[in-house]
């Protein structure tokens, strides 16, 4: 069965995909909130499980009473800064369009 995973604050938009999600009956979580420490982080992209691409943004966040997970990986082009390191982002951009950049 598949799973809606919604973000933590509740929206119009939100409450019209819980509604839809019920009405095919899929399950829905919620996450409990945006915020990941550094060393979830790091758990999260070392782990030899999960394949991430070079240069990716990573979504990642915790669902209340299953722990943390990763929500969406996109590429670098579709997420803004959101109180990254601007000097850091141009460094993954970077990796994400030169050939054989390490």
């Amino acid at each position: 069965m598949p799973t809606l995973i919604l973000p933590p604050r509740y929206t119009t938009n939100s409450i019209s995909l819980w509604q839809a999600a019920i009405a095919l009956g899929w399950e829905v979580e919620r996450l409990a909130n945006w915020r990941i420490y550094d060393d979830k982080l790091n758990e999260v992209i070392n782990n030899p499980q999960i394949n991430l691409p070079a240069a990716v943004i990573v979504d990642v966040g915790k669902i209340a009473g299953k722990g943390w997970a990763v929500i969406e990986a996109n590429s670098v082009y579709s997420s803004g800064l959101y109180g990254c390191d601007p000097m850091e982002v141009i460094k993954v951009i970077q990796k994400a369009n030169i050939k054989n950049h390490s």
